[in-house]
């Protein structure tokens, strides 16, 4: 009886193996949105030509923005569809904002930053400073 056991086994656990990879093929076989992406600069006043965004856990609410510095904070997603996802963040300090712009079509982005602080302290005009560059 323990020999017959071992034979009922494998074919058992053979069988659900199959059975899930078969049922999984949908999910590998179809087109996969992806969970974020890298943005390399390439047109900034304030940034390095070549530095790098990450932009992280997009297919959530509040996806990750990992800067140049490689300091990142949690933005708000507050528009998406198969071409476009703007993002929204707000400094808690300062109250600067940036807005992300990643055209997944195009596989390009833009952030439009205005700063709050240095309109206020300093007096200066609040002239938004523009980044461009291209999602990977």
């Amino acid at each position: 009886m323990n020999s017959i056991i071992p034979r009922i086994k494998f074919p058992i656990a053979l069988s659900i193996m199959a059975f899930i990879l078969l049922n999984s093929w949908e999910v590998f076989a179809g087109e996969v949105s992806p969970l974020g992406f890298i943005g390399i600069i390439s047109k900034s006043e304030r940034y390095k030509k070549g530095s790098q965004y990450t932009f992280a856990n997009i297919s959530s609410d509040k996806p990750i923005v990992t800067y140049p510095s490689g300091f990142g904070n949690e933005a708000i997603k507050v528009y998406e569809d198969d071409e476009l996802v703007v993002l929204f963040y707000i400094a808690s300090v300062t109250g600067s904002t940036e807005t992300y712009y990643l055209n997944k079509k195009n596989k390009r982005f833009t952030l439009i930053e205005v700063g709050a602080f240095e309109a206020t302290v300093e007096g200066k005009d609040y002239i938004p400073k523009v980044t461009y560059g291209a999602l990977k």
